[in-house]
């Protein structure tokens, strides 16, 4: 047995070809749909968020309009009217009420957070916001005429720049949720399609490589032929003893598996398999103390060789055979 040989013909044709062992070797499917749909989110996102700042700036508007307007209304009665006597009545009046409420016998502990929150927002900065509030109204109302009735016009002015900003600001949530409900169909398209391709794939590239594996074996031949069948039968759970190189009695390799103590000689050339073949390997099985005798190659028997296979209980695997060896290990060839 030797590892120096001649390039086999199936060697020289496929020569330059690439094998596939792996799915992880095929190229990437693309994740565009993937990147749409998390462009079309964020610019839901950023939609929304506009939508949010515009409707605040109205709100401000509105309430600054709102404002001025009352102030107008009340600056005939306030010109040269003091502020400070209404503010000492005020704090007077809420001075008292948080007298009162004191002696109501209730532990603030016992409440609940809600009731807590609403207490502490009515009793100091409720009152607090009042105030505010009606010191920013007087001060307005002290304008002059003629200044007032001009900022009343400019926040009329930006309460419709608001509330246009806001009609834009919904359309564009609007079509920013619509290219979203597209984008999500889209990828959910994608996936179901890439499960379907991904499968095809697998199954073109398990395929491919079981072709190109077979194109190995069949030209392997000595030491190379006995340790491609060693792997098969490592691979099925096989305990696999190789014997010497020289003097090895006609046996290459030591199968065992539960009771069965296999013999094989490994044959890998491109002739026919003689009978010769089939007594070396007979007599190995009784030099082993082997149950079962096989031999195994990558080419075809003789008709001699099938004939004394056939009365010495010997198993014959030809390279028809290696593909249920390769799959089935010895399943229903060894009895």
């Amino acid at each position: 047995m030797t590892t120096n040989r001649p390039i086999s013909d199936v060697e020289m044709e496929c020569e330059g070809i690439e094998l596939i062992d792996d799915i992880a070797d095929l190229p990437a499917i693309s994740s565009q749909p993937f990147v749409d749909l998390q462009n079309a989110k964020n610019d839901c996102r950023q939609a929304w968020m506009y939508s949010i700042a515009s409707h605040i700036q109205a709100t401000v508007s509105y309430i600054q309009c709102a404002r001025l307007n009352l102030a107008y209304r009340l600056s005939a009665y306030v010109n040269g009217v003091p502020v400070w006597p209404l503010i000492v009545v005020y704090i007077v009046f809420v001075a008292g009420a948080f007298v009162v409420s004191s002696m109501i016998p209730i532990e603030f502990s016992e409440l609940s957070g809600i009731s807590r929150a609403v207490l502490m927002f009515s009793g100091v900065l409720l009152p607090v916001f009042t105030l505010g509030g009606f010191l920013v109204l007087i001060r307005d109302a002290k304008k002059p005429p003629d200044l007032l009735a001009s900022q009343i016009v400019n926040s009329k002015t930006q309460y419709e720049r608001t509330r246009i900003d806001c009609a834009q600001s919904l359309k564009q949530l609007k079509e920013a949720r619509a290219v979203l409900e597209i984008a999500r169909f889209q990828e959910k398209l994608f996936r179901a399609n890439q499960v379907e391709s991904q499968g095809r794939l697998r199954t073109t590239a398990s395929e491919l490589s079981h072709f190109t594996a077979s194109l190995r074996w069949r030209g392997l031949t000595g030491e190379e032929w006995e340790g491609y069948l060693e792997q098969i039968f490592l691979r099925h759970g096989y305990r696999v003893e190789r014997t010497k190189v020289t003097g090895d009695q006609g046996v290459d390799l030591i199968v065992t598996h539960g009771a069965i103590r296999l013999a094989i000689q490994a044959k890998g050339y491109a002739g026919s398999v003689g009978n010769k073949a089939v007594q070396e390997a007979v007599a190995g099985r009784i030099y082993y103390e082997c149950t079962h005798t096989a031999v195994i190659t990558n080419s075809t028997f003789t008709k001699a060789a099938r004939e004394l296979a056939d009365k010495t209980n010997c198993v014959l695997v030809d390279g028809s055979g290696i593909e249920y060896l390769l799959k089935h290990g010895l399943k229903n060839m060894v009895c």
